[in-house]
C-alpha cells in the first residue's frame, strides 16, 4: 500500500483510504490501551473518539490523566497492540505523506484544496501517534529520508539572474514542507526522540539556513520551538552545538556585512533578525553576543525606516517600522546590562530622530517603553536631563500626531506614572512639563489606569497622614493649580479627593478628623421609612397595600373541588420590622468607607457632569453647615480669591462645562459674594440664572432709590454704593438675556430720577414718542444744572458740583433709552449725530445708523475700528454689519470669484457666531433666543440676495434670462416674507432697508433691459416689477409702524413712496387708503375735538383728491368705503350713506366674499350699527327697520370672511342686533335677513357661536336662527349635538333617539332647510345630526351619559355632600360677618342641601340592605349586562361596593365591614340633618359637626385604593373602542380645524387633522383635589395622543359658564397685539366639557405621540404630566393634623369671639392718629387683627416658594417655570379684575408642573342680582389674588414680568375692544343664570356689564391712572395690601 499511495499518479481516493487506514490503526492503539478484556461496544468506541479529539489538540508532550503512564520503549512486540515494524511503517509513511501530498496538490490545482486537507490530517495523526504514551518513545524515524527532503542539492540552486528549473522548485518545496512537518511534531515528541532526530538533521538545517532565505520563517519557527523543548543559555542552544554555533556565526556575519555595505537594504538580512528574535525570546542574554554590533545595526535600521517613510512606500515602510520596533524591544530587555554611554548614544543617535520624524504609532509606542526602561534612580542625571527630555518630546509628538491613538497613549502613560511616582523626577524641569500627560492618565476612561494616577496624584497633596476634610478643601481652594486641567471638568477630581478623606469609623475618641453630616441625603433608615410609608401610617394599624394585579379570569370550577383556604397576607408593622431585622442590622454596621472605591468611581464612570455637579453642591452645603465660626471665617477669606482667580476662569462655550458655575451655585447661598463677581461668573460661565437667583435674594432689603440725593455725592457711603452695584449687576444679567421686563424692575429700584421710570414705562409699552419726549426734557433739565466747561476753566474745586458715578450711569441709561426710542422711530440721523458727538462717541450707534442712511464707507470705517476690540455684547451685530458691508461694498473692479469667497466667509462667520450664541444660552427658550432668530432672518435675506448682488457687478451686455429669473424669484420671496406682530420697528427697518437697496440695484438692471429693448417676455415695461416690489416693501413697513402705534412714522414712510420713479396703480391706491387710515387712527388718539376734526378732514381730502379714471372697480370701491368711514367718523351720515351705496354698486353681492367686499360691508355695518345704538334715540321698531336690519345684512356678508377669528366680531354684532330686533318687535325683519343670507353662510365661522345660537333658540324658538343651526348641524353634527345637550334634557334626547326613522325621512335628497320643518327646533336639529352621523351621535350621547352616571362608592358620594354643605355654610358665614354674626341662621340653600342629603342617605341605605349580601359575581354580571343596552345607556348611578375593589385592595384588619360602617355613619348623620328642629345646633356648632363627619368619611376614603378598574364603575367605558364609534377627542371636538373642502359632501368636515377616541384607560383614579372629590380619567386617541381629565360632580346644578369662551377670544387678541405677542402671553385655559348639569369633564394634561417622554413606561403618558394644586400644598403643611378648613373655622370662631366689639370705640393702639376723634370698630378692623396673626404665626410666607424650589432644583428650570407662572398669573389676574370674575382661591388654582402655567377652570362672571343688575366699580376688596406666599414666589418680578405683563394685557384690551364679542356671552349668562323673563332687561344688564369692563380698562390705561391709583402698579399694591386681604372671605385663604 505505501508504494501505491506515494506514486505521483495515485488517485485522491487511494490516498484518502491510506490515511484512514493509518487513523484506524492509531485508534486501535488507543482503544487497546484501555479495553483489552472484552468486546468493544459503541459507547466505548465513542469514548475513544473523544480521547482521540483531545490528543489532536495537545500542544505539549505532557501526559493527560487518561494516558498510560508507563514507558513503552522496552516492551516486547507480543505485549504491544501494534508491533514496532508496523509502527515504523505507519509513522514514516505519514511523514512522507506530509511532503508528497503537498507536492501532488501543487502540481494538480483542481485537487489542491483536497490535498491540503489530507496533509493537515496527516500532521494531526503524527501529533497523536508520536506522543510518549503512544509510539513516541520507541518509534524509529527514518532521518535519512527527512535529510534527503530537507537538503537542496547545490547543483540545483540557480545562479544569479538564472531561471529556476522544475527540479529546484520541487526540491525547495520538499524542504519547506518537511520543515513545516517538523514544526508540527517537535512540540509533542519525547525529548530523547527529539534529540536523536534533530542531531542527525543539524547539517541539513544548517544547509537550509545557508542556502536560501525564502524558508527563513519555517526555520526560525523550528529554532524557536527547539528553544522551548531544550535548554537555552546566553550562548544559545546548548544541546545542539553544531546548529547553535552556525546560528551565532550566521547572525554575526550578516550584521557585519550590512554595516560594511551601506547601500544594501537592511531587509536583505531579515532572516538574521528573525533568528535573533527567536533566540532572545527564550534567553534575552543571547543578545549580549552581538550588542555593540547590534546597536549600530539598530541605528542603521532606524535611519532607513525614516528614509522610506519620507518616500511614502507603504509596504517597505511597514516592514521597516516593525523591524525598528523589534530592535528596540530586544535592546529594552537587556537595558540594565548596557553601559551609560551606550544608552546616551542610543538616545542621541537613534531615539531622537525616531521620535520627531517617525509617523508609525508602533515605533513611538516602543520608543516610550525603551526610554521608560532607561529611567533609573542610580543614574539620576541621565534620567533627569536625557530620558525625561525625550519623554517631553514624545508628549508633544502625541499631541500633534497621535492624540487619537489609544495604544500609544496607554504605553506612554505607563512610563509617565513611573516618572510621577518619584519626587525628583516629578519636581524636575522636564518632569513638570509632563503634567499634561499625567492629566491624560487622571481622566482616562480605564478605571485601573485612572486609579493608579489618582493615587499618585493624591500623594502630592499635603497632610496625607490625616486626610482631614478641611485640609483638603483648603488645598483645593488655595494650593492646587487647576489651570493644568485646561478644559476638563476638574470638579470630578476635587470631589474624588474629598471622598478619599472618608475613612473607617474611628476606633479612638481622640481622632482629630472633621465630621460632616450630609444634609438632604438618603440614609438606610430614611429609605426604609419611605419605602414602607411609615410616616403615612399609624403605628397600631399598618396594612400592607396589595400590589395592583390584572383582574383574574373567570373559569368554571368543578363542583367537588375543595375550597382553597384563604391566605392571610396581612402584616403588622411589628411583623414587617421583624422580617427586616437583618437588613436593619446590616445597615447599622455599614461603613461608607467600605464602598469608597466603588462610590468614588461614580464621578468618573458617568459622562454627565451634571451628576457630579449636584453631588458637589450637596456636599459643599453640608460641609459648610458643619463648620465652626472660626472655620467659616477662614474659608470665607479663601472663597473670593478662589472664584476670582484667572486660573479657573478658562471657560469656552461648547468646549467644556463650567466648574465655577457649580461653585457659584454651591457657595452663593452660603457666603456673601461681591455682586460684580457674581455677575462676572454668571455671564462668562453661562450660569446666568444661578447668578440671578443669588442676586434676587439679596435685593429684597434694598429700598427704592428714587430722589435719594445722597447718591449724588462723590464720596458716597459704601453701603449705598454696594446696593447700587448689586442692582446694576442683576440688571446686567437681565439685559444680557433680553429680560426687558425684569430689567425694568431693577431700574424701578435703581433709578434716582423720576424721569427714568417714566421713560422706561413708556418704552415697556411701546410708546417711543413719549419716551423720547420725556428723556429730551430730562436731559435738557439736567444740562441746565451742570457747569459748562470753558477753555481756560480751572480744575473743579471741592465745592463745585461734580457728577457722581451713580448719577453718571443713570445718565448713560437715559442716553441708551433715548437712542433706542430714536431707533424705533427710525430717526437714524439723530442717532448718528448723538453717537458721533464728543460726549458720547459711540461707534456702535454710528455703524447702526450708517447702515440705514445708508453710508457703507462709514460702516466699513466703523467696522474696522470695532474689529480691534469687539464688545462682547455687540459681537453678533458686528458679524451682521461685517456681512452687510462685505456684500454692499463690492464694485465692478473686484474679482468675482474672490468677492464671492469673501462674502461666503463673512456669511459663515456670521452664522457660526449666531449658532454659538444660541447654543450658549440656557436650554429653556427665552427672549434672547428670539433676538437671535430674528437676526438670522436678516442673515437669511442677505444670503439669498448675495448671489444676485454679485451677478449685478458685471456690466450688462446682453439679456440674461437666468439673472432676470433669479431677481424675480428674490422679489417674490421678499413679498412673501413679512414681519410678525412681535418684531421691533428697528429690526423691521433694518430688514426692509436692506431689501430696498437690493431692489434699487435690481431696478437699474431692469431699466437697462427696457432701454436696450432686450426684454423677450413680451410684457412691455419690466422695470415695474422691482418698483412694485419696492412699493410693497415700503407699504409693509408703514403698516407695521401703524400697527405698533407709530402713526406719525407711518405717515412719513408712506410719503417716501413719492420718491419712486413710478408707482403702480394698485400700490398708489393702497398707499392712499393706508394714509387715510393712519390719519383716522391719529384722530382717535387726540383729545382735542378741533384737532380731531382737522385730521379727519385731512384724511377725507387725501381720499377725495384721487383720479379714478384708470382705477379698477375694487380699487374704487376701496377708496369709496374708506371715504365713507371718514364721513361716518365726522358725523356726516348722509355723505357716508351715499359713499357706501356707491361702493356697493361696484360690488357684486353674489361674490362679495372677496376681501374688498368683506371690508366694505364690515365698515358699512359698523356705520349702521353706530346709528342703530345711537344714544340720542331709543331702540325701536322703526330704528330696527331703518338701521338694525341693514346693519344685520351687512354683518352677514362680513361674516363670510375666510377665517373664523376675523368673523367673530361681525357674528357677535349679528347676535347682539338680533336680540334688540326681537325685543323691539322686528322679528319678521330678522327672519327675512337670515333667510336671505342663509345659502351664503360660511359655516365654519359660526362654530364658535353655537352656544349662543342654542341659547337664542331656547329663548326665542320661532326665529330663523334654527335654520342656521341646522346648516351647521349638517356640516358639524357632533359639535352641534354637544352644545344642544346644554339646553335639552337627557330624557328629551333619548326620546328623539328612540324613534325609528324611515329612509325617506333621512334621505340626503331632502334639503336640510326643509327637513323635519314641523318638529320643535332642537328636535329638528338633533334629527339632522342623526341624519349625517347617526351612530357617532348616539355613541357620544352614551359616553356622556356614562361619564355622568359612573358608579361610585358610598364614601365618595357622601363625602361630596358633606363638603358641599360645609362650603355653603362658610359662604353664609362670610356674607354675615358683622356685629350680629353670632345670631346667624341657616339659609334656605343649606336647608335644601341637608334635606337632599337625607334623602340620598336613606336611598343608599336601602340599596345596601337589598344588594350588599349578593354574591360578588352576580353584582358584576348585573353591571356587565347594561353594556348591551345600546345608546340608551343605564339606569341612574348606583353604589359601587368596596368589596368589588378586591382585586386592587386588601382591607386593613381594623376596617369595619362596609355595610356595618354605612349603617353606623348613617345613624350618626341622619338625625342631625334636621337643622330647623328646635333641638338643632347653631350654624357654628353644626359646621363643626359637618367637619367632623368629613374627617371620619375622609379617613375611610383615604384607605380605599386610589386606582380603580374602569370595568367596575362603567363597563361600557371600559370596553369602548374606536370600533364603537368615530368620536373626536374632546379637545378636537371643541376646537375644530379648518376643513380643506367647504362643501357639505366633503368626507372630513371636522378639519384637516383630528384625533379620534381610541379607548379609555382600564384604570381611573379617585382623588381629593382642591378639597373636592375628583376622578382622574385617562383617554387615548387613535393617533397616540394621551389625555388626562378631571371628572367633577357637584351637588347643585352648575350654571352656564361662558368664561372659557371669552378666554378663547381674548387669547386671540393677545396673539395679535404687539406688547403681548413679544412677551409670548396667552390666556391659560383648560378644556371643559359640560357632561350634565352637575358633571364637568376637564382636560388637565395631554401628550401628543411625538412628545411622549423617553422614560415613560406606563400605558398612559398623560399621567406623567404632574398637576399641582396649591391647596394640596397648604393641606400637606400640617401632616394631616390640621386642615385649611380648620383654619377657616378658626378664623370664624375668633371673629365670633370679637364681633361684640364691633360698633365700640376703636382702641388707641390700633389707630393712634385718630385719638382726638375716636372711631368705631368696624368688621374689617377685627378681620385685620385675625389676618395678621394667621399670616405671621400659622402659614410660612415661603411655603409655596420652598415647595417649588425643591421640585425645581435647577435654577434655569425654576426661573423658566416661575416666568411661565407669572405670565399666566398676570393674564388671569388682569382679566379677573377688569371682567369682574369670581376671585381665584387656592381650591381653584391648578399649576402644570412641566410648564409652570397657572390655570383656573372655575372662573365665573359675577353677575349682579339687584334690581338694576349693575356692576360696581370694585366688586371685591382686592382686584386679584396676590397673597404673601404668592408675593414671595413672584419676588422681584412684581415690578417686572408681573407688572408689565399686566400692563400689556390691559393695553391690549383697550386697543382691541373685546366688548362687541363679550355682549352675546354676557347675554347668555344673564339669560340662563338669572331668573328674569324680560329680554330687554337682560340686554340692558349685559350691556351694563360690558360698559363696566370698558370703563375699568379705560381707567387703567388713561394718562392719569397712576395719580388716581388705577394703573397696574396701584392694582398690585392694592392686591397685596394686608388690610384689603383681610377683608376677603376667610375661604379666600388670604394668608396663604
Amino acid at each position: 500500500m505505501p508504494n501505491s499511495v506515494i506514486e505521483q499518479n495515485s488517485s485522491a481516493q487511494t490516498r484518502k483510504q491510506a490515511i484512514e487506514v493509518c487513523e484506524m490503526i492509531i485508534k486501535w492503539e488507543l482503544l487497546k490501551l484501555h479495553k483489552t478484556d472484552h468486546i468493544i461496544t459503541d459507547d466505548e468506541a465513542n469514548e475513544v473518539d473523544k480521547l482521540y479529539e483531545k490528543l489532536r489538540g495537545a500542544s505539549s508532550p505532557d501526559r493527560y490523566d487518561f494516558e498510560d503512564q508507563q514507558m513503552k520503549k522496552d516492551l516486547l512486540d507480543s505485549q504491544r497492540v501494534i508491533t514496532r515494524e508496523h509502527v515504523d511503517i505507519v509513522v514514516n509513511m505519514l511523514m512522507r505523506f506530509c511532503v508528497m501530498f503537498h507536492t501532488s496538490a501543487q502540481n494538480n490545482s483542481t485537487s489542491g484544496q483536497q490535498g491540503a486537507e489530507l496533509v493537515k490530517k496527516c500532521q494531526l495523526l503524527l501529533r497523536i501517534c508520536l506522543r510518549s504514551s503512544v509510539w513516541g518513545d520507541f518509534v524509529n524515524i527514518r532521518t535519512s529520508i527527512l535529510n534527503n527532503y530537507i537538503v537542496v542539492p547545490s547543483e540545483l540552486i540557480p545562479k544569479q539572474n538564472e531561471v529556476q528549473n522544475p527540479e529546484y522548485v520541487l526540491a525547495a518545496n520538499n524542504s519547506q514542507y518537511t520543515i513545516e512537518m517538523l514544526n508540527v511534531i517537535v512540540p509533542i515528541l519525547p525529548k530523547p526522540t527529539l534529540k536523536n532526530v534533530l542531531n542527525i538533521l543539524q547539517p541539513a538545517l544548517i544547509g537550509v539556513i545557508q542556502s536560501s532565505g525564502h524558508m527563513s520563517r519555517g526555520i526560525t519557527q523550528l529554532i524557536s520551538r527547539l528553544g522551548e523543548r531544550t535548554s537555552v543559555s546566553t550562548n544559545g542552544l546548548d544541546e545542539f552545538e553544531l546548529l547553535n554555533s552556525y546560528i551565532v556565526k550566521y547572525i554575526h556575519d550578516s550584521f557585519s556585512t550590512i554595516l560594511r555595505n551601506q547601500n544594501a537594504p537592511v531587509l536583505s538580512v531579515l532572516g538574521s533578525f528573525t533568528l535573533l528574535r527567536a533566540m532572545c525570546g527564550h534567553e534575552a542574554g543571547f543578545l549580549d553576543n552581538f550588542m555593540p554590533t547590534f546597536l549600530k545595526v539598530m541605528d542603521r535600521v532606524a535611519r532607513e525606516h525614516l528614509q522610506f517613510n519620507s518616500r511614502q512606500q507603504p509596504s517597505v515602510q511597514k516592514n521597516l517600522s516593525e523591524l525598528t520596533c523589534v530592535c528596540m524591544e530586544l535592546v529594552r530587555q537587556r537595558i540594565d546590562h548596557i553601559g551609560l554611554e551606550l544608552k546616551r548614544t542610543t538616545i542621541t543617535d537613534v531615539m531622537t530622530e525616531l521620535i520627531f520624524k517617525s509617523t508609525s504609532e508602533r515605533v513611538i509606542q516602543v520608543c516610550a517603553k525603551l526610554i521608560g526602561a532607561m529611567l533609573s534612580p542610580t543614574d539620576m542625571e541621565f534620567s533627569l536631563h536625557t530620558c525625561l527630555q525625550q519623554l517631553v518630546r514624545i508628549q508633544s509628538v502625541i499631541i500633534s500626531k497621535f492624540k487619537n491613538c489609544k495604544e500609544v497613549i496607554t504605553e506612554f502613560l505607563v512610563v509617565v506614572i513611573k516618572v510621577f511616582e518619584n519626587a525628583e523626577y516629578r519636581n524636575s524641569e522636564y518632569g513638570a512639563r509632563l503634567w499634561e500627560a499625567f492629566f491624560w492618565g487622571l481622566k482616562s476612561t480605564d478605571p485601573t489606569t485612572r486609579d493608579s494616577f489618582s493615587a499618585v496624584w493624591e500623594m502630592t497633596w499635603p497632610q496625607m497622614s490625616t486626610a482631614d476634610i478641611c485640609h483638603r478643601m483648603k488645598y483645593i481652594m488655595k494650593h492646587q493649580d487647576w489651570s493644568k486641567f485646561k478644559h476638563a471638568f476638574w470638579l470630578k477630581f476635587a470631589l474624588w479627593g474629598m471622598l478619599r478623606a472618608i475613612s473607617k469609623r474611628p476606633k479612638s475618641v481622640n481622632n482629630p478628623k472633621k465630621k460632616v453630616v450630609m444634609l438632604n441625603c438618603a440614609t438606610p433608615w430614611r429609605t426604609i421609612e419611605y419605602a414602607a410609608r411609615l410616616k403615612e401610617q399609624h403605628m397600631e394599624t399598618d396594612p400592607m397595600i396589595k400590589l395592583e394585579e390584572p383582574e383574574p379570569m373567570e373559569v368554571d370550577q368543578p363542583k367537588n373541588a375543595p375550597a382553597e383556604e384563604p391566605k392571610d397576607n396581612k402584616l403588622s408593622l411589628d411583623d414587617f420590622l421583624a422580617g427586616q431585622q437583618e437588613l436593619l442590622e446590616e445597615a447599622a454596621e455599614f461603613d461608607f468607607a467600605d464602598a469608597l472605591d466603588t462610590v468614588s468611581q461614580i464621578t468618573f464612570g458617568i459622562n454627565d457632569n451634571g451628576m457630579t455637579s449636584r453631588i458637589w453642591v450637596t456636599f459643599f452645603k453640608s460641609f459648610w453647615a458643619s463648620l465652626q465660626p472660626r472655620e467659616v471665617e477662614d474659608f470665607t477669606a479663601l472663597i473670593v480669591p478662589f472664584l476670582s482667580s484667572g486660573v479657573h476662569n478658562q471657560f469656552q462655550t461648547g468646549v467644556q462645562d463650567s466648574v465655577l458655575a457649580v461653585w457659584l451655585e454651591a457657595i452663593g447661598e452660603k457666603v456673601p459674594l461681591p455682586s460684580s463677581l457674581i455677575e462676572f461668573i454668571s455671564s462668562k460661565h453661562e450660569c446666568w440664572y444661578t447668578g440671578i437667583s443669588i442676586l434676587e435674594s439679596s435685593i429684597w432689603s434694598i429700598p427704592k432709590q428714587l430722589n435719594n440725593t445722597l447718591l449724588g455725592n462723590i464720596n458716597c457711603d459704601r453701603s449705598l454704593t454696594s446696593n447700587i452695584e448689586t442692582l446694576e449687576s442683576l440688571g446686567a444679567l437681565y439685559k444680557e438675556l433680553a429680560e426687558f421686563d425684569q430689567y425694568s424692575a431693577i431700574w424701578e429700584r435703581r433709578s434716582v430720577f423720576p424721569e427714568t421710570m417714566k421713560a422706561m414705562s413708556a418704552l415697556q409699552l411701546g410708546d417711543m414718542d413719549t419716551a423720547a419726549s420725556i428723556l429730551e426734557q430730562a436731559m435738557n433739565k439736567e444740562m441746565e444744572h451742570l457747569p459748562v466747561p470753558t477753555a481756560n476753566a480751572a480744575p473743579p474745586g471741592p465745592n463745585d458740583r461734580q457728577i457722581s458715578p451713580i448719577y453718571d450711569r443713570e445718565y448713560e441709561q437715559w442716553m441708551q433709552m433715548y437712542m433706542s426710542s430714536c431707533s424705533e422711530l427710525l430717526q437714524w440721523q439723530t442717532v448718528a449725530e448723538i453717537s458721533n458727538s464728543r460726549e458720547v462717541q459711540d461707534v456702535r450707534g454710528i455703524i447702526t445708523a450708517a447702515s440705514h442712511i445708508p453710508d457703507w464707507n462709514l460702516v466699513e470705517d466703523c467696522r474696522s475700528m470695532l474689529s480691534g476690540c469687539i464688545p462682547p455684547d455687540f459681537h453678533l451685530e458686528y458679524t451682521v454689519f461685517n456681512l452687510m458691508s462685505t456684500v454692499m461694498r463690492l464694485n465692478e473692479s473686484v474679482n468675482v470669484p474672490h468677492a464671492r469667497e469673501r462674502c461666503k466667509q463673512a456669511l459663515q462667520e456670521c452664522i457660526e457666531a449666531h449658532i454659538s450664541r444660541f447654543r450658549a444660552l440656557p436650554s429653556v427658550t427665552s427672549y434672547g433666543h428670539v433676538k437671535i432668530l430674528q437676526s438670522m432672518n436678516l442673515v437669511r435675506d442677505i444670503e439669498e440676495s448675495m448671489e444676485v448682488r454679485i451677478a449685478l457687478l458685471e456690466q450688462p451686455t446682453k439679456m440674461d434670462q437666468s439673472l432676470m429669473m433669479d431677481m424675480k424669484s428674490l422679489m417674490k420671496v421678499y413679498r412673501n416674507r413679512t414681519p410678525t406682530t412681535a418684531d421691533d420697528m428697528g429690526f423691521v427697518a433694518t430688514w426692509y432697508d436692506w431689501r430696498n437697496q437690493i431692489h434699487g440695484m435690481m431696478l437699474q438692471r431692469f431699466e437697462w433691459f427696457d432701454k436696450s429693448s432686450l426684454s423677450t417676455t413680451g410684457n412691455g415695461n419690466q422695470s415695474i416689477v422691482p418698483i412694485h416690489s419696492m412699493a410693497q416693501a415700503q407699504l409693509t413697513v408703514a403698516k407695521h409702524a401703524k400697527s405698533l402705534g407709530f402713526n406719525n412714522l407711518a405717515k412719513d414712510l408712506l410719503n417716501k413712496l413719492g420718491g419712486l420713479p413710478a408707482i403702480p396703480m394698485m400700490d398708489a391706491v393702497d398707499k392712499v387708503c393706508t394714509y387715510g387710515k393712519t390719519l383716522r387712527a391719529l384722530s382717535n388718539n387726540v383729545d382735542d375735538e378741533r384737532s380731531k376734526q382737522e385730521l379727519l378732514y385731512e384724511a377725507l381730502e387725501v381720499l377725495e383728491d384721487v383720479r379714478i379714471d384708470d382705477l379698477q372697480k375694487d380699487q374704487i370701491t376701496s377708496l369709496l368705503f374708506n371715504r365713507a368711514t371718514i364721513h361716518s367718523a365726522l358725523g356726516q351720515t348722509a355723505n357716508a350713506d351715499r359713499a357706501f351705496s356707491a361702493a356697493v354698486q361696484l360690488t357684486d353681492m353674489k361674490t362679495a366674499n372677496v376681501p374688498t367686499g368683506i371690508k366694505l360691508f364690515r365698515q358699512w355695518g359698523n356705520h349702521l350699527n353706530k346709528l342703530f345704538f345711537d344714544q340720542s334715540q331709543m331702540v325701536s321698531k322703526e330704528t330696527s327697520e331703518n338701521f338694525g336690519r341693514q346693519a344685520l345684512s351687512c354683518y352677514f356678508v362680513a361674516a363670510r370672511v375666510d377665517g373664523d377669528l376675523k368673523a367673530r366680531k361681525p357674528i357677535a354684532k349679528i347676535l347682539w342686533i338680533a336680540k334688540h330686533l326681537m325685543a323691539s318687535g322686528a322679528s319678521e325683519a330678522l327672519n327675512r335677513v337670515i333667510q336671505k343670507h342663509l345659502p351664503s353662510l360660511n359655516l365654519f365661522n359660526w362654530l364658535y357661536w353655537i352656544p349662543q345660537l342654542v341659547t337664542e333658540i331656547s329663548h326665542q324658538p320661532n326665529n330663523n336662527f334654527i335654520m342656521v343651526l341646522c346648516r351647521i348641524a349638517a356640516a358639524h353634527p357632533l359639535q352641534v349635538f354637544y352644545h344642544i345637550r346644554e339646553a335639552v334634557s337627557v330624557e328629551d334626547i333619548d326620546a328623539v333617539f328612540a324613534q325609528d326613522y324611515t329612509e325617506e325621512e333621512m334621505s340626503m335628497d331632502t334639503p336640510d332647510d326643509e327637513a323635519f320643518s314641523n318638529d320643535p327646533p332642537f328636535s329638528r336639529a338633533l334629527k339632522i345630526c342623526l341624519k349625517y352621523r347617526p351612530t357617532d351621535i348616539r355613541v357620544l350621547h352614551r359616553i356622556l351619559k356614562e361619564l355622568d352616571q359612573m358608579t361610585e362608592t358610598w364614601v365618595e358620594r357622601h363625602l361630596r355632600f358633606a363638603v358641599a354643605i360645609k362650603d355653603h355654610l362658610f359662604e353664609d358665614f362670610a356674607e354675615q360677618m358683622d356685629a350680629r354674626f353670632n345670631e346667624m341662621q341657616f339659609s334656605g340653600a343649606v336647608y335644601e342641601l341637608t334635606q337632599k342629603w337625607k334623602r340620598q342617605l336613606e336611598e343608599d341605605y336601602k340599596f345596601f340592605e337589598n344588594n350588599y349580601n349578593l354574591d360578588l359575581l352576580e353584582i358584576r354580571n348585573r353591571r356587565r349586562v347594561i353594556v348591551t343596552k345600546g345608546y340608551m345607556g343605564t339606569v341612574p348611578s348606583q353604589i359601587m361596593f368596596e368589596k368589588e375593589l378586591s382585586q386592587v385592595f386588601t382591607d386593613p384588619p381594623e376596617m369595619k365591614d362596609e355595610f356595618e360602617y354605612v349603617t353606623e355613619i348613617t345613624k350618626v348623620i341622619f338625625d342631625q340633618l334636621d337643622i330647623r328642629s328646635p333641638q338643632a345646633p347653631r350654624p357654628a356648632l353644626f359646621v363643626r359637626t359637618v367637619m367632623e363627619w368629613i374627617r371620619i368619611i375622609r379617613r375611610r376614603f383615604d384607605r380605599l385604593p386610589r386606582r380603580v378598574p374602569m370595568e367596575i364603575s362603567s363597563p361600557y367605558l371600559a370596553r369602548f373602542s374606536h370600533r364603537t364609534g368615530c368620536i373626536e377627542m374632546p379637545y378636537d371636538l371643541l376646537n375644530v380645524l379648518r376643513a380643506k373642502n367647504h362643501s357639505l359632501n366633503a368626507t372630513n368636515q371636522t378639519g384637516q387633522y383630528i384625533s379620534m377616541m381610541s379607548r379609555f384607560e382600564p384604570y381611573f383614579e379617585i382623588v381629593m383635589r382642591g378639597g373636592q372629590v375628583t376622578r382622574k380619567i385617562y383617554l387615548r386617541g387613535q393617533t397616540g395622543k394621551s389625555a388626562a381629565f378631571y371628572l367633577k360632580k357637584s351637588i347643585k346644578d352648575e350654571r352656564t359658564n361662558r368664561v372659557p369662551q371669552m378666554f378663547k377670544h381674548v387669547d386671540y387678541l393677545l396673539q395679535n397685539d404687539r406688547e403681548t405677542a413679544r412677551r409670548h402671553l396667552s390666556v391659560p385655559s383648560l378644556l371643559q366639557m359640560r357632561v350634565s348639569k352637575n358633571t364637568t369633564f376637564c382636560e388637565i394634561a395631554s401628550v401628543q405621540p411625538y412628545a411622549i417622554p423617553q422614560d415613560c413606561s406606563r400605558n398612559y403618558p398623560a399621567s406623567q404630566i404632574e398637576v399641582m394644586h396649591p391647596y394640596e400644598v397648604l393641606t400637606s403643611t400640617f401632616n394631616g393634623l390640621y386642615s385649611p378648613d380648620d383654619m377657616v373655622m378658626h378664623f370664624y370662631e375668633r371673629f365670633a369671639d370679637s364681633c361684640s366689639s364691633i360698633g365700640q370705640p376703636l382702641p388707641q393702639n390700633i389707630d393712634p392718629s385718630m385719638a382726638s376723634q375716636p372711631r368705631l370698630t368696624e368688621p374689617h378692623h377685627v378681620k385685620n387683627i385675625i389676618y395678621e396673626d394667621f399670616a405671621r404665626d400659622m402659614i410660612p410666607f415661603r411655603l409655596l416658594t420652598d415647595y417649588l424650589l425643591a421640585r425645581y432644583p435647577d435654577p434655569v428650570m425654576f426661573y423658566a417655570m416661575r416666568k411661565q407662572f407669572i405670565h399666566s398669573f398676570a393674564v388671569l389676574s388682569i382679566i379677573e379684575y377688569h371682567c369682574n370674575l369670581s376671585p381665584m382661591t387656592p381650591h381653584q388654582m391648578i399649576i402644570s408642573m412641566n410648564t409652570g402655567v397657572l390655570n383656573n377652570p372655575f372662573y365665573r362672571f359675577e353677575l349682579g342680582t339687584g334690581q338694576l343688575m349693575d356692576i360696581e366699580h370694585f366688586a371685591h376688596e382686592v382686584p386679584f389674588r396676590l397673597t404673601p406666599n404668592l408675593m414671595m414666589f413672584v419676588g422681584v418680578a412684581q415690578d417686572g414680568d408681573l407688572l408689565w405683563s399686566m400692563a400689556a394685557v390691559a393695553r391690549c384690551l383697550m386697543k382691541k375692544e373685546p366688548g362687541a364679542v363679550m355682549r352675546p356671552l354676557l347675554w347668555d349668562e344673564y339669560a340662563n343664570n338669572v331668573n328674569y323673563e324680560n329680554m330687554i332687561y337682560i340686554c340692558h344688564a349685559a350691556n351694563s356689564y360690558v360698559k363696566c369692563i370698558e370703563n375699568k380698562v379705560a381707567m387703567t390705561n388713561r394718562h392719569d391712572a397712576k395719580v388716581k391709583k388705577d394703573d397696574c402698579n396701584s392694582l398690585i399694591i392694592r392686591a397685596k395690601d394686608s388690610d384689603n386681604l383681610s377683608r376677603m372671605p376667610p375661604t379666600y385663604h388670604a394668608w396663604f
